[in-house]
């Protein structure tokens, strides 16, 4: 039977273009005014979405927002992914830097993206916490798996990589916030820093 459709579109196709607007509206507002204060009226009201239109997508203003941080996050590990398939046998001293550009690509395009990702989600509810964590121990697996590698091949020096990665994510959290706040410096000069930052603390050298 064919989908009935309105205005020529299908209901799953405006409710796909009803959450792409929520999203929309999420990424501005949580920036700007943070989590906690946005309304979901505000974001209805942004977004050109009626209320009840936005209880049929979520039951609330938190599942918006693991919604969004899902999809940015899982974004930025599906870039890393294509950078390690891509330079797989290359050295570590180019895998590595090259991934975190990956991960940082999408985030430090928008500063509003990057504010959502990397600081409106901190502390929100131990549910968003739970999520938040569990990206991060993605990450630091992947990492430890990738050095691993390199450490077997004689390529880096045997220490505690989880630490290592716990460092860089830390470092990349406050650099990446900073930014986001301020937004006035460049972002390759941003991704720069923290590809060096990662490799010194990698090889407990600096980069040439």
């Amino acid at each position: 039977m064919t989908e009935r459709r309105y205005a020529g579109r299908t209901a799953d196709e405006r409710s796909t273009e009803r959450r792409e607007r929520l999203h929309a509206a999420a990424i501005e507002l949580f920036s700007q005014d943070g989590y906690a204060p946005t309304t979901i009226s505000r974001l209805c009201a942004l977004s050109n979405v009626s209320t009840r239109h936005f209880y049929e997508q979520y039951p609330g203003k938190e599942d918006l927002l693991i919604d969004l941080y899902t999809r940015l996050t899982t974004e930025s590990l599906i870039n890393v992914g294509e950078s390690l398939a891509s330079t797989q046998g290359a050295p570590a001293l180019e895998r590595i830097p090259a991934a975190i550009r990956a991960y940082l690509a999408n985030p430090l395009q928008d500063p509003r993206v990057a504010n959502v990702a990397f600081v409106a989600v901190v502390g929100v509810s131990p549910r968003v916490e739970e999520l938040r964590l569990s990206f991060r121990a993605g990450i630091v697996e992947t990492f430890e798996r990738e050095t691993a590698d390199a450490v077997e091949s004689g390529e880096l020096p045997r220490q505690d990589y989880r630490f290592v990665a716990l460092a860089v994510i830390g470092a990349a959290n406050v650099v990446v916030h900073d930014w986001s706040l301020r937004h006035d410096g460049d972002p390759e000069r941003v991704m720069d820093q923290l590809c060096d930052l990662a490799v010194t603390i990698a090889l407990g050298r600096q980069t040439a």
